[in-house]
Parts: structure tokens; sequence; C-alpha cells
């Protein structure tokens, strides 16, 4: 009986340690989740505090902290992150981000936030500096699906 079928015994006649790895992955891709959900609902978007964004039934919520955030309030303030600029120095503050980015060797991407009531003039007239900054990649950031959200579309 020295040496039959204890294929679980230890050398000393003990119980061998199973490491049971099912439990521990289990852990692991909840904690993972977790992580992924808090990170996630961390992300804010970047830009003066006084800003109401128009809404629409179809956009599409998209943060990414590399974004340059311009924010038009509805008197015609314009900032840049979350900083207020002189809409005269605009185009140069653009340009130096538009230098910090290159140096990261990453284009330069710009969010408007334009409040719902900013005059479309002072829209388009931030809109031309954010171009002559020589950027191109631009996304007009839109509340999504709350009130005052778009009708939607005719039916065919």
């Amino acid at each position: 009986m020295a040496g039959g079928g204890g294929g679980n015994r230890a050398p000393g006649g003990g119980k061998k340690a199973r490491f049971e790895i099912i439990p521990l992955i289990d852990i692991m891709f909840f904690l993972l989740a977790s992580f992924m959900l808090v990170s996630l609902s961390m992300m804010k978007l970047k830009g003066l505090k006084d800003v109401k964004l128009p809404g629409a039934r179809t956009g599409v919520q998209e943060n990414k902290p590399d974004f340059i955030t311009v924010s038009i309030t509805e008197g015609g303030d314009v900032g840049v992150d979350e900083e207020q600029v002189n809409p005269a120095s605009l185009v140069d503050k653009l340009k130096q981000r538009v230098e910090a980015d290159v140096k990261l060797k990453r284009e330069s991407r710009v969010y408007i936030n334009a409040d719902n009531r900013a005059t479309f003039q002072s829209v388009a007239e931030t809109l031309d500096k954010v171009r002559s900054a020589n950027i191109t990649k631009i996304v007009f950031a839109i509340q999504t699906g709350g009130p005052g959200s778009a009708p939607p579309p005719p039916k065919p």
C-alpha cells in the first residue's frame, strides 16, 4: 500500500495542495471589467463650464483626451480646453498646441463645443480660425438624446 494510487499525496504523507485557476480567472475578468467601466465614467469633456451643447438623437459620444477642445459660449467668448482665450489670439494658441502635437508625433484634432444659443457667425469665425491653424480634423460636440434634441428623421 505504500506506493498505491494516492496521486494527491505529498512526499511527507499529507495531501498535495492544488492551485485552482478557474476562480482566479473569473476574479481577474471581473476586476478588468470593473476598472474599464470606472475609467470610462471618469472621462470628461474639457472645456468652458457654461456651455450648453445642442442636442441630437443620432449623435455618438466620443471622449478622446488628446483632442483640443475649443468652446464658444452664448456671448461669443472662446476658450481652449478650460482656459478662456481672447478670440484674436485663438490662432496663436492653437498653433502652439499643433507644435506640441507635432513633437508628440500625433495629428491635432479639435472638438468645437458651441453653446446652443451661440450665433452661427461666432461658430463660423471660430471654425475659420481653427482651420487657419492648419487643423483639419474637426468635430462638433453635441449632447446626445437629451432635451432639445433634434426631431427624428422623416420616414421614407
